[in-house]
């Protein structure tokens, strides 16, 4: 099976919509095929509800970064989300996509917001914060620079849905890992 490595750096808070589609073998092409990043949804490990606890399972390296509680990460779908940052330093984390099959169109998308940690100044929230989605594979990929929206209040969690259907700007990022024979950013088209 193919790997592909997801890698996120900077200083926001991701959760929920950490999924890909791609699609099916050629014989089935109309069809997508949904694939799970696993503990996209940063529910392991549980933090308390307001606080946060360190480290994120299925994501490396490991026992770094913490995720946000439900109550502090305040998801509108309720789930915990994790920070890109920890003591003022920027975090990296990295997790594999697995079973993703040569020239397959793979779109990964993810919800973002700044951080609700009050102890941020208001100038480091009020314009959006800034980090990479770094795709790391043996095709060309995009390596997109996102600056989540912004916040008036400290503390306030501003989400952007991933979903298309949930947001009018989704985040969202296509790739076609190992396809050779097409040019950056152009998939082959299914036959």
């Amino acid at each position: 099976m193919r790997r592909q490595l997801l890698c996120a750096t900077g200083s926001v808070l991701l959760a929920a919509a950490l999924a890909l589609t791609a699609p099916a073998p050629a014989a089935h092409a109309a069809d997508t095929v949904e694939a799970t990043v696993p503990n996209g949804t940063f529910a392991d490990p549980v933090a308390p509800d307001n606080g946060t606890q360190a480290g994120h399972a299925g994501w490396s390296p490991d026992g770094t970064g913490a995720v946000f509680g439900k109550g502090l990460a305040q998801h509108p779908q309720g789930y915990q989300a994790a920070s890109l940052n920890w003591n003022g330093a920027p975090l990296t984390m990295r997790t594999r996509l697995w079973g993703v099959r040569k020239g397959s169109t793979v779109t990964l998308t993810w919800d973002d917001s700044p951080s609700t940690y009050r102890g941020c100044k208001p100038e480091q929230v009020k314009d959006g914060q800034t980090y990479n989605v770094a795709l790391i594979t043996d095709g060309p990929a995009p390596d997109p620079q996102v600056t989540t929206k912004g916040s008036d209040s400290v503390g306030t969690a501003n989400w952007t849905a991933g979903a298309p259907s949930r947001s009018p700007r989704p985040r969202t990022t296509r790739w076609c890992p190992s396809s050779r024979r097409s040019p950056p950013g152009r998939c082959p088209a299914a036959r």
